[in-house]
């Protein structure tokens, strides 16, 4: 039962750590993209948003717009597809949001 419970504060820790940095990976990530290192910048969105779906979710709005940042770096990597694919991802949870909040 100790053990449970220590594995539950460490997860819970460990989730909390990983939401305090994944701003700053991001933001590591548009500072990337302003300096045109596009591969760059989408290893950095990549690893935020593998953290903000495991911590809040596919269909959170924070993971969206990350989701969005990382198909506008595809799209200036000259990946179209991969940047299309993104894209319609983050709107697909935008227009669902927007959907709940219009008829709730």
């Amino acid at each position: 039962v100790v053990s449970r419970m220590r594995s539950k504060i460490r997860l819970k820790f460990l989730r909390r750590l990983l939401l305090l940095i994944t701003p700053n990976i991001s933001n590591l990530g548009a500072i990337s993209q302003q300096l045109r290192r596009y591969r760059e910048a989408v290893g950095y969105y990549q690893r935020a948003h593998g953290i903000q779906s495991i911590t809040y979710g596919h269909r959170h709005p924070a993971t969206a717009a990350t989701l969005s940042n990382l198909g506008s770096a595809h799209s200036q990597f000259g990946e179209h597809n991969r940047a299309v694919e993104c894209l319609g991802d983050a709107l697909a949870v935008q227009d669902n949001k927007a959907r709940k909040l219009v008829y709730s």
